[in-house]
Parts: C-alpha cells; sequence; structure tokens
C-alpha cells in the first residue's frame, strides 16, 4: 500500500511540477507575457520588478493545476497592489496621491488630468483588470492614503488606530475578495453581503498576513519612505523594546523578499511564434520586388504603359510595395497635362489620378462626344473604362454623370448582342465585372483575388513575374491575416459572450472579415485586431438593443454608459451587466495601449464615440416600440450613428494615425467628419438596402425603405431605387472629401474610411451579408482565408528551389 501511495505521489507531484503539462511553467510564460506587455516595468522604474515573487504567492493560495485562472488573476492582482504600493509609499506627492486615490473612489478618469503621466499609466492598466471588485480597490486605496498622510506629518497612529487601517493596506482583502469570484462557481448574495461586512475568516487571515509584514519589512520599509508598521507603533505606545514587541510568529526571517530585484525578463524566455513567412518564399518575394522596382524605374516606358502597370500593380493587390514609385509617376504625368485622342488612355489616367487625390478635370472628356451628345459606340474598352472612370466624380459635375448612364447603357448593350462571334471574351469578362459592382466600390482583397485569376488567363498582356509576386504576396498576407484570426478567436472565446448571451449573433469571422476590407496590409495587425473587437461588441450591443433588453432596461443601460457608472448597472440583468464591463475592459486597454504607444489620453474620444452609438440604439427602440415610423430625415439623421460606422472610425483613427493630429481630434467628438459621415451614411443606406427584410422579422426598427414609402407613398422598387440614388449621391461626397477637400486626416485613414464604405457594398450586395446565414458571405470568407491561391508550374521558383 505505501509503494502505491509514493508511486501516486511522484506522478502528482510530476503533474503539478510541469513534468506532464506544465501548468505552472504555462502560469509563468502567461505571466510574463502579461506583465512585459503593460509595459509598467519601463514606465514605472521606481517600482519593484518582481513578478516571480507575486506569482509565488498565487500558487502558495491554490496550487492545484485546475486552478490556474485563478492564478493568472491572482498574479496580476498582487502585482498591482506592489506598483500602487510603491506610488504611495516611494514616489507619489501628497497632491498627487490625493487626486489618485480620488480618482480611485470615483472610477472616473477626468479626476486624473492634473497627474502625472506615470499614474495615468497606472491607473489605466488597473482598470482592466478590475470593475466587478472597483470599490476594494477603492477601499485599498484610501488606506494607502492615509498612511500617506501619517507619514507626511510625522504621525504615528496608536497600535488600534494602525490595525484598523492596515488591515486594509496589506491588500488581502483585495486578494480573498478576487479568489471568491475565481473560485467559486455560484455566489450566494449572503456571500457577498458578507464580504462587505468584512467576516471573521477574512479579518484574522488579514491580521495575521499584517502583523508577519510588520516583522519582515518594517525596516526596510521605512528606508524605502514608508509609515510606521505595528512593531513600531506598539514600541511607540508601549514605551516597549524592539525585541518585546516581536511576540508573533514571523514568516519573513531575512527581511523583505519583495525588495530584491528579479528581473522577469532575466528568468523566463518568452515563447516567439516563428515567422510564418518562410526563408525561401521570402527571399524569392524579395527578388520579385526589385524585378517591379527596376521595371518602374524604366525612363524609357511610355506613359500609357506605366498606367497600365500601376493599375495592374494595384488590382493584384502589390501597389502597397511600391507607393513612392508609383506617386513619382502619376506627379510626372499630372505636371505634364498631355493631350490624348485615346478614350481607354485618358479615362485610365482619370481614375488613377483621382484615386490618388490628384485633382484631374472632367473637361479632359469633353473631345470624346459626338454631335449627337453621346460617345461613340465603337470603343467598348474605351467606354468601360470611362464608367469606371465616372464613378469617382465630386459634386457637380454633370459631364461624369452623364458619361456614366451613357456607358452604362452601352456596355449592358455590348453584353446583350449575343450575334458577335469575334466578341473580345476577356472585354466580356471584365464588362460582367464592372456592371456586376464598379471597381471604385468593390473591396480590394476580394478584387485583388479575382484579378490574379481573371490575370492569369491575359497571355497577350500577362507579366509572368508580375503574377508571381502577386500569388506569392496574397499568401503571404493571407497567413498574416489568419495569426489575427486566431488571437481574436482566442478573446472572443475568453470572454464568453457567446455563452453567456445566447440571443446575440456570434459572428467572429464575419466581423474579422470586415476588418480585412477595411485594412489589408499585413503590418495593420494590431489594427484588425482592435477593431474586431470593436465590431464584436458592437454587434453583440446592438441585439441586446433589438432583441432582448426592455425599454426601461434599454434605459438604464444607456444612461450607465452615458456617465461610465457602474452605480447605474444594480437593476439590469447579469448578461447586460457583462456586455457593460466586456466593453468598459475593452476601451481602457485600448486607451492604456495608446497612452503607452504615443503618450495620449483617448478614453474621452472613444467613451464619447459609444456614447453616441447607444444613445442612438435607445433612439431605435423607442421608435419601436411606440410603432412610431420617423420621416427620412429624421431617421436618416439618427441611423448614420447607429450603423456604428462612427464608432468603428473613431478607434481607427487612433489604430491607424500615428503621430495623432491634435486638428483631427476636434472631428472626432460630436462634429464628426465629412469623411466620417459619408462613409457611415453609405454604410447604412446599402445595409438597409439588404437587410430590411430580416431586421423586420427580428423585430427591429424600419429602415430607409420603409420611412421613405411611408412618407412618399412609394412602391417598395421605387423606394430601393431612390435609396441607390442616394448612395451614388454620397459616393460622389465621399469623393470629394478624400481627393479634393482639405482634411487633418493621414492617407491610411482616409482609405480605411472608404474601403469601410466599400465593405458595405460587399456585405450587403446579395442580402444581409453580416447578420444573416449568407452563402456569398462564406464563400467570400473561404476565398480570402482559407483558399490559397496557386503557385502554379510556370511561376514557383521557390518551390522548385526547396525540391532541389
Amino acid at each position: 500500500m505505501s509503494i502505491m501511495v509514493m508511486k501516486l505521489w511522484e506522478i502528482e507531484s510530476a503533474i503539478s511540477s510541469g513534468v506532464y503539462g506544465s501548468p505552472r511553467l504555462l502560469l509563468s510564460c502567461f505571466a510574463v507575457r502579461w506583465w512585459k506587455n503593460t509595459g509598467l516595468a519601463e514606465k514605472l522604474s521606481f517600482s519593484r520588478d518582481i513578478l516571480v515573487e507575486n506569482m509565488f504567492w498565487a500558487v502558495g493560495a491554490l496550487f492545484e493545476p485546475q486552478h490556474s485562472y485563478f492564478r493568472r488573476l491572482i498574479t496580476k492582482v498582487t502585482v498591482f497592489i506592489s506598483v500602487i504600493d510603491d506610488i504611495y509609499g516611494v514616489y507619489g506627492t501628497l497632491d498627487e496621491l490625493e487626486l489618485f486615490t480620488l480618482a480611485i473612489q470615483r472610477w472616473d478618469t477626468k479626476a486624473m488630468e492634473q497627474l502625472p503621466d506615470y499614474m495615468k499609466v497606472c491607473y489605466l492598466a488597473l482598470i482592466n483588470i478590475i470593475n466587478e471588485v472597483a470599490y476594494e480597490w477603492a477601499d485599498l486605496c484610501k488606506s494607502y492614503l492615509q498612511e500617506a498622510k501619517w507619514y507626511y506629518n510625522g504621525y504615528k497612529p496608536n497600535l488600534e488606530e494602525y490595525m484598523d487601517n492596515a488591515r486594509i493596506s496589506i491588500a488581502v482583502p483585495m486578494i480573498l475578495v478576487h479568489s471568491l469570484f475565481l473560485v467559486t462557481n455560484r455566489i450566494t448574495k449572503e456571500a457577498l453581503d458578507s464580504l462587505t461586512n468584512f467576516p471573521d475568516i477574512i479579518r484574522w487571515s488579514v491580521t495575521i498576513f499584517r502583523l508577519n509584514d510588520g516583522l519582515g519589512t518594517s525596516s526596510d520599509e521605512l528606508k524605502r519612505g514608508d509609515v510606521s508598521k505595528s512593531i513600531q507603533c506598539y514600541m511607540n505606545e508601549k514605551s516597549a523594546s524592539e525585541e518585546e514587541a516581536k511576540r508573533t510568529h514571523y514568516i519573513f526571517d531575512k527581511g523583505d523578499m519583495g525588495i530584491h530585484e528579479l528581473n522577469s525578463e532575466e528568468k523566463f524566455s518568452i515563447y516567439k511564434n516563428i515567422a510564418f513567412h518562410d526563408e525561401k518564399f521570402m527571399r524569392r518575394h524579395n527578388e520579385l520586388k526589385m524585378e517591379v522596382k527596376i521595371m518602374l524605374s524604366d525612363r524609357n516606358m511610355k506613359q500609357l504603359e506605366q498606367l497600365e502597370i500601376i493599375d495592374n500593380l494595384q488590382r493584384l493587390g502589390l501597389s502597397y510595395h511600391f507607393d513612392d514609385e508609383i506617386c513619382s509617376i502619376l506627379n510626372n504625368i499630372c505636371d505634364k497635362n498631355s493631350k490624348r485622342d485615346n478614350l481607354y488612355a485618358k479615362a485610365l489616367e482619370f481614375r488613377l489620378l483621382r484615386q490618388h487625390g490628384f485633382y484631374i478635370s472632367q473637361e479632359i472628356f469633353y473631345g470624346f462626344y459626338d454631335n449627337t451628345a453621346s460617345f461613340s459606340n465603337e470603343d467598348t474598352k474605351g467606354m468601360l473604362y470611362l464608367y469606371e472612370a465616372s464613378l469617382l466624380a465630386i459634386e457637380g459635375e454633370k459631364e461624369l454623370e452623364l458619361a456614366r448612364n451613357l456607358t452604362e447603357k452601352h456596355l449592358r448593350e455590348y453584353l446583350a448582342d449575343q450575334n458577335k462571334n469575334d466578341m473580345d471574351q476577356n472585354l466580356v469578362e471584365l464588362v460582367h465585372h464592372a456592371l456586376e459592382l464598379p471597381l471604385h466600390w468593390r473591396m480590394l482583397r476580394l478584387e485583388t483575388k479575382w484579378f490574379i485569376n481573371y490575370y492569369k488567363k491575359r497571355q497577350d498582356k500577362m507579366i509572368p513575374f508580375l503574377l508571381e509576386l502577386a500569388t506569392l504576396d496574397f499568401n503571404i498576407v493571407q497567413e498574416a491575416h489568419i495569426k489575427d484570426l486566431k488571437y481574436v478567436a482566442r478573446w472572443w472565446k475568453e470572454t464568453c459572450l457567446a455563452e453567456n448571451l445566447p440571443f446575440a449573433r456570434d459572428r467572429l469571422v464575419e466581423n474579422f472579415f470586415w476588418t480585412i476590407g477595411v485594412n489589408f496590409l499585413p503590418q495593420y495587425g494590431y489594427f484588425r485586431r482592435i477593431a474586431t473587437k470593436v465590431n464584436a461588441l458592437v454587434t453583440t450591443i446592438d441585439d441586446v438593443y433589438d432583441v432582448f433588453g426592455t425599454l426601461d432596461e434599454l434605459q438604464i443601460f444607456t444612461h450607465a454608459i452615458q456617465r461610465w457608472n457602474i452605480k447605474e448597472l444594480d437593476k439590469l440583468p447579469d448578461n447586460m451587466k457583462m456586455c457593460y464591463y466586456a466593453l468598459d475592459n475593452f476601451i481602457n486597454q485600448v486607451a492604456a495601449d495608446a497612452f503607452e504607444e504615443q503618450g495620449i489620453f483617448i478614453l474621452p474620444y472613444l467613451r464619447n464615440a459609444w456614447r453616441d452609438l447607444c444613445k442612438s440604439y435607445l433612439r431605435e427602440a423607442k421608435w419601436y416600440h411606440s410603432q412610431y415610423i420617423p420621416s427620412m430625415e429624421e431617421y436618416i439623421d439618427n441611423a448614420w450613428i447607429s450603423i456604428s460606422a462612427p464608432v468603428i472610425l473613431v478607434h481607427a483613427y487612433f489604430l491607424v494615425a500615428n503621430p495623432v493630429n491634435k486638428d483631427a481630434l476636434h472631428y472626432l467628438e460630436n462634429n464628426y467628419h465629412e469623411i466620417i459621415r459619408c462613409s457611415a451614411l453609405i454604410l447604412r443606406l446599402a445595409n438597409d438596402l439588404g437587410t430590411s427584410s430580416d431586421e423586420l422579422k427580428r423585430g427591429d426598427v424600419p429602415k430607409s425603405i420603409q420611412c421613405y414609402m411611408n412618407e412618399t407613398q412609394a412602391s417598395e422598387e421605387e423606394a430601393r431605387q431612390y435609396i441607390r440614388v442616394l448612395i451614388s449621391q454620397t459616393w460622389k461626397k465621399l469623393n470629394e472629401a478624400h481627393g479634393l477637400a482639405a482634411h487633418p486626416f493621414p492617407k491610411i485613414f482616409v482609405t480605411c474610411a472608404m474601403n469601410l464604405a466599400r465593405m458595405a457594398q460587399c456585405m450587403y450586395q446579395h442580402g444581409d451579408g453580416h447578420g444573416g446565414n449568407n452563402s456569398t458571405t462564406k464563400n467570400h470568407i473561404m476565398a480570402l482565408l482559407f483558399e490559397s491561391v496557386p503557385l502554379g508550374c510556370k511561376h514557383s521558383s521557390a518551390e522548385k528551389e526547396d525540391d532541389s
């Protein structure tokens, strides 16, 4: 029997110590990654970097393997306690500490405006791991402030006075409150009430902890500038010797183990994922890019050839590698202002220059009108390219509007003529593609996938090394996107929102798909990860307003968002509280990251955007519950916000703009810029065209189609046509805001705003591609995320190298 017990003990020890599964090593790696990501060790150099010691406390509290989540969060709690303890005990002035304590009491970021940056960093990092126990942290910081006041005033409390405060400042109540939520599956109301009354099981644990801490750390902490501890208080009150004061068992017989630095990065190496780029492919990728650069630098190349190559680079998804070269070529072309008698060449030049923000007048097409005020019907290719160019018109350009109508009519007649045996099938395919959805309105990444396959068939025009580069680049970027998707999938699972909110749409992959459409560039992985979280939270909260909450609950929830005050949530069901906490934690983390990266405090802008969104949701809920159908103007005034584009683009700005332009901040509050408004309106109208019937079945408020029909007595088809015209008109405004109007935004942000409008056209072209069970969206997702482009036998140099 004893042998069996010994064997069981060996196996259990091996499992716990890491021979099987390494739970503690996993804890260590997790804790080190988290600590490094906070940046607190670098930002708060005065504070003790004692991550491993804090983790050691967590293992001592609960070592069992199944309690890994407990250990991870308790490690975070004890780390923050050490950091905040050092702020109060070593670094902060009394005025700063009073402001910091006030901010914690109220959990109000407005109270932090006068604080130094290091305190803001600490506050933002802290608030990300707590909300449920906010008042416990408030008590802890009050106790720290009390000790700071004693120290600054040179006051020595008596032992009773000291212990009343020290039971809190030792942080054990904080740790145990967290512990209750981490290890208890079902928490009773009696247990929660007991926490606020400081029960004996906590009181005596706290007392033992505080007295033992005083024995081991008093001398050290006094040297660090800390307040007197229990030993000094007892000696002062009783005129006792230090030895007489030491009447209790102590555990820190060698002093404060926490003060000796143990740099976390020196003790554990953080696992880093191997780069998704295989070396042989990346080497070939770089070689091919160099070939393209050489080709673009050829001064003997004709101007039309240059334009065609730029067009191909854009449609193949490669132009981002050659921004400088393309800009230089287009600058030269714009300066020359050469006259052309070729409609195809002129239309291509016009479109490319407008796409890149150059002003070029519609008057360049005047010479192509005949005496009947219509374009010549001979040049179908020219007609196609003029049609694509006309989509970049701005308001007031009547000639381009006429050109669009005439060319579209001609192209449809061209496709309807089935008697031509000599039709160019490549041209036919391009015309079909353009009439289905114009190039300017298409999602860039889907266009890339389509055009790579189209380009392969163009043997007369295809440049082999360009095709090879496009194929390699697509697959490399696709792997970057998969890496981002895996990250957000882990995050989504950890939120538990899908399990706890069964009424809400679980659309994580679709939410991620949107971000690829808005910004596919591989270097913007952080943008896609955060933007996916924004989309997921928008979708969830939208469903809270549309299908779950009562009107009274929605008013309470909205009021809580307006004030960002958790006290407002007491009357709400748990799943609505969960939504609030998930949202609050998320935006605080984004704000903390921005503060760490750029030293800017963006939390007010993020909160304001979510306030606007929830107010617009509540307004729609009131319309629905009162069966009110608004006028078209009244609907649009609210709906461009409720579609969530402003909240998406406000986050997007801070994710792509570096540095942040102070002038831009003005347009990220209530006075949203035209770029944001137009993108939002296109998204709203496209959404209405695709989802009105579905959302009405789900109990949603009427959309623009129903509002227009109710106001004008129009038929549904007439209303839909009116909405299509509105979309075209809004695109003209967006074109002007992008290319011709002055604005304080970087090019990458404006591109994101336009791409959001393009994604709207993509997602709702064939119905509800986001909320419904849409096969087209599934096919698009498969094409972009899970189906790579075959390298092809003729162009797989990297594969041949590997085979050899």
